[in-house]
């Protein structure tokens, strides 16, 4: 589109709620969307998923923008625009940082694993049996139902990561 057609877009999107103007803005922002998500390349997230994101915002701007949701800028066409481009972004961000939490989390609950894990093993040269749960509560300082949740997930993997070998 060229920037006039994209504003005569933008304005009957706006001011009418045109719904084949949002369809046409739609499409015209596809490639955008595109472009954005190659900037975001190399943050551990497929292509795909960042322009299904990018979609999702480029979908949620237009939305609040027939709706008036969300405190749209009302202020002239070219902010309105630059609202769509920055939920796109947005929807790329979120999903990049949400992706990263989950990460930190598993690093987490790798780490606990790995401490639990080591601590059973000294008790058990120590005591010359497998220590009880009790004794690995005062042994780590971990709240019982924390090594009973961490157990719980490393048998869960462990009978994951088995049933693929089988496979």
């Amino acid at each position: 589109l060229t920037a006039e057609e994209e504003k005569s877009l933008a304005e009957r999107l706006y001011y009418d709620g045109d719904i084949e103007a949002a369809k046409k803005l739609v499409l015209s922002h596809l490639r955008f969307v595109i472009h954005v998500a190659r900037g975001y390349s190399g943050y551990g997230l497929p292509q795909a998923d960042l322009i299904q994101e990018g979609n999702i915002g480029l979908m949620t701007a237009l939305e609040e923008i027939c709706t008036g949701a969300n405190r749209v800028p009302t202020e002239s066409i070219p902010d309105t625009l630059e609202y769509i481009v920055n939920r796109i972004r947005e929807s790329m961000e979120f999903v990049i940082h949400e992706q990263q939490d989950d990460k930190i989390l598993e690093n987490r609950i790798v780490e606990k694993i790995n401490f639990i894990s080591s601590c059973m093993k000294d008790l058990a040269e120590e005591f010359g049996r497998e220590a009880t749960l009790d004794e690995l509560v005062e042994f780590t300082k971990l709240e019982k139902s924390e090594i009973a949740d961490i157990m719980e997930l490393a048998k869960d993997a462990l009978s994951v990561s088995n049933d693929e070998e089988e496979e």
